[in-house]
C-alpha cells in the first residue's frame, strides 16, 4: 500500500509540472507576442531621424558660435572715455525728420562714456530715486520717475509724484540738491550729444 501511495503521489505531481509548464509557456508565448506588438508600434524611424536632427543641430551651433568673431562695443570693466557706432534709424524717425527740415541729427547711433556723469553724481541720483519711488512703482517691468513732470510708475499706470508727496502731508522728500544735480546730469548728457554730433541749436551742423 505505501509503494501504491507513492507511485500515486509521484504521478499526481509530475502531471502538475506539466500544467506549470504548459503555462510557462503560454505565457512566454504571450509576452512574446506582446513585445512585438509594442515594437510595432514605437516609431522607431521617426525616433531616429529627430535624433541625428539634434544631433546636427546642436553640431552646427556649435561650429557656427566658434568661428563668429564677436566684437565688443563697450565693455563694464572698461573705463571708456568715449566711443561710438552708427546704427540704422527706426522707419519712425526717418518718416519725422522728412517731414521736418529741422530736425536734428539727421543720422543715429549709439554713444557710450563714463566722463559725462562723475561716480558721485550717480550715486546721489540713486539715493533720489529711492526716495521718489518709495511712493510707487511698476507692477512689472521698468519703474519710471521723472522729476521734470512729476510722473512716476504705480502699479500699471502713471501718478504724480508731487501731488502723492502732498497727500501725505510733506515737501521735504526732495531737497533743492537733488533737482540741482537731476538738472545739471541732465544738460551734461544734452552737451555731450551736441558735441559729439556737432549739432546747433539751428538745426545745422557745425563745421568740422
Amino acid at each position: 500500500m505505501a509503494v501504491h501511495q507513492r507511485k500515486s503521489g509521484n504521478k499526481k505531481k509530475s502531471v502538475d509540472d506539466k500544467e506549470l509548464n504548459k503555462d510557462n509557456k503560454k505565457n512566454d508565448e504571450t509576452n512574446e507576442r506582446n513585445f512585438e506588438s509594442l515594437s510595432s508600434k514605437i516609431p522607431w524611424r521617426k525616433i531616429v531621424t529627430r535624433f541625428m536632427l539634434s544631433l546636427l543641430m546642436i553640431f552646427a551651433v556649435y561650429w557656427t558660435s566658434k568661428k563668429e568673431d564677436f566684437h565688443v562695443f563697450a565693455s563694464q570693466k572698461d573705463r571708456i572715455q568715449l566711443t561710438s557706432a552708427q546704427v540704422s534709424c527706426s522707419p519712425a524717425y526717418k518718416k519725422d525728420i522728412s517731414k521736418f527740415n529741422d530736425c536734428v541729427p539727421k543720422h543715429c547711433g549709439r554713444l557710450v562714456t563714463d566722463i559725462v556723469v562723475t561716480p558721485e553724481e550717480a550715486a546721489h541720483l540713486l539715493r533720489v530715486s529711492k526716495k521718489g519711488l518709495a511712493f510707487g512703482g511698476s507692477s512689472g517691468g521698468a519703474s519710471i520717475l521723472d522729476l521734470h513732470s512729476g510722473a512716476l510708475s504705480y502699479d500699471s499706470s502713471f501718478i504724480n509724484i508731487y501731488e502723492k508727496i502732498k497727500a501725505h502731508g510733506t515737501n521735504k522728500i526732495f531737497t533743492p540738491e537733488d533737482f540741482k544735480v537731476y538738472r545739471s546730469v541732465g544738460m551734461q548728457q544734452v552737451n555731450s550729444i551736441i558735441e559729439e554730433e556737432r549739432i546747433n541749436l539751428r538745426g545745422k551742423n557745425k563745421k568740422k
